[in-house]
């Protein structure tokens, strides 16, 4: 308990807010972009070209710039210089989910499994998906504060377990969701509140107060 109250700081409140809102507007944002995108794209309606490409990438890119705009809000209220964190953020999560997606998708397609465990397969590759973007971005989120990246791995394992934690009310109410859209709108609020719950929590231990104080750019 007295754990738990330590980190239900005034910063984490913070955290949690912004980054919620952040990751928030991101989603709503991706689908203008990705209508503008397709109508761009130069390209006629087929089955092949139905906007669900132009729609991830354009997820991907807002998520991961509003995300480390967000969190770098906050944590330039303790550490000062750490502009870069925008910039890792962005590239840590669009490059770690492509990275990530494409490799579980390789093994899914090499490996002989029977149909019957397709959805098991596709849980997997989704978890596997969301924990290689989080923890790249980790990664280079703490890199770009001049951290030795041998360090890293804490960061890299929370901001990971963030992403598949947060994700998991979406997926066990999928099935709900083409009958009872506001379902889907409560899961997706419940999704990113989980992503900044679990962030926010270790970022003060991990990014403002690490035990390698001498190596933060303050």
């Amino acid at each position: 308990m007295l754990k738990i109250k330590k980190h239900i700081s005034s910063f984490f409140l913070l955290w949690f807010t912004v980054v919620t809102i952040s990751i928030g507007v991101a989603i709503l944002l991706a689908s203008l972009l990705e209508e503008f995108a397709y109508n761009h794209n130069g390209m006629s309606y087929s089955a092949s070209n139905d906007g669900f490409f132009e729609y991830i990438l354009s997820l991907l890119i807002l998520i991961g710039l509003f995300m480390g705009l967000g969190q770098w809000i906050v944590i330039s209220t303790k550490i000062k210089k750490a502009y870069s964190w925008i910039l890792a953020t962005l590239i840590g999560f669009f490059v770690g989910s492509f990275v990530s997606f494409f490799i579980f998708a390789f093994v899914g397609e090499m490996l002989p499994i029977p149909d019957k465990y397709y959805s098991i397969i596709e849980l997997i590759q989704m978890i596997g998906t969301l924990m290689g973007a989080g923890m790249l971005t980790g990664a280079c989120q703490w890199v770009s504060l001049k951290r030795k990246l041998a360090h890293s791995l804490k960061w890299s394992l929370v901001s990971g377990l963030s992403f598949v934690i947060g994700i998991l009310p979406m997926f066990f109410v999928q099935g709900y969701t083409v009958n009872f859209p506001i379902v889907r709108e409560i899961s997706i609020i419940a999704s990113v509140g989980l992503v900044a719950i679990i962030s926010g929590y270790f970022v003060e231990p991990l990014i403002i107060h690490p035990k390698i104080e001498h190596e933060t750019v303050i």
